[in-house]
């Protein structure tokens, strides 16, 4: 799965169709075998480079699948065999592939927030942990919220204070998790995003750059979303 979602955050920003052509090598396009695919084992056996061009493999690929499977692992131990952990693993497997999108492009595809709320609503059917009326509300507050801080820092500091693209996926997990879930994934990203942005005017006053200060919020959003839907939901 790990693997797939590499082909995801590679092809969906390239509007790359996906499933009709085999993966292969940026650089060279050679098609990759079956062994060259297999996730971890090969970035390392290839010696982190491509085998017909020698380009470097980013090591991007090895961590999206070892944080895939940790996470599939920590929603089994947190969850079981249950329809919990099947919605479970398709949301943070959406907000993995998210954040690493963000991460390249300062974008946040549309279609991958509507796979959140659509399993939003399959969560309310199946697990039925939340009402439609408490996910309608849950969305209000996720996206009405951030809105207004996104409407407050266009006024104020003449600049997006947060993305649209943000926004909407602050609404989307408020639909799947509850208004409460939704403010503390909104104030816990708010916090990593600080502290990372303290880490690097540090770094920069140390190097003695000086250099606008752009960070793509959504990574910050889908690290605090994957703490609170798989473990302190479940530690409640």
């Amino acid at each position: 799965m790990g693997s797939f979602y590499n082909v995801l955050i590679y092809r969906l920003p390239n509007k790359i169709p996906i499933g009709l052509s085999r993966s292969h090598c940026p650089k060279c396009k050679k098609q990759l075998t079956v062994l060259e695919l297999i996730p971890v084992l090969s970035y390392i056996g290839l010696g982190r480079k491509c085998r017909t061009c020698k380009s470097p493999i980013s090591i991007r690929y090895a961590v999206v699948e070892l944080l895939t499977g940790i996470m599939f692992l920590l929603n089994y131990w947190m969850s079981g065999w249950t329809w919990e952990l099947l919605l479970l693993c398709i949301v943070t497997s959406i907000l993995l592939v998210i954040a690493f999108i963000d991460l390249d492009t300062m974008t946040i595809p549309n279609g991958l927030t509507l796979c959140i709320l659509l399993t939003g609503a399959v969560n309310m059917v199946l697990i039925r942990q939340l009402s439609f009326k408490d996910g309608l509300i849950g969305l209000v507050v996720g996206a009405g919220l951030y809105g207004l801080i996104y409407v407050i820092g266009a006024l104020v500091f003449r600049k997006e204070a947060m993305g649209i693209g943000d926004i909407k996926l602050l609404g989307a997990l408020g639909f799947y998790a509850g208004a409460s879930s939704a403010l503390q994934i909104g104030f816990g990203a708010f916090y990593i995003a600080a502290a990372v942005l303290v880490v690097i005017m540090i770094r920069n006053k140390i190097k003695k750059k000086d250099q606008p200060l752009m960070l793509a919020f959504g990574p910050y959003i889908c690290m605090a979303a994957l703490v609170q839907l798989m473990i302190l939901n479940n530690l409640k």
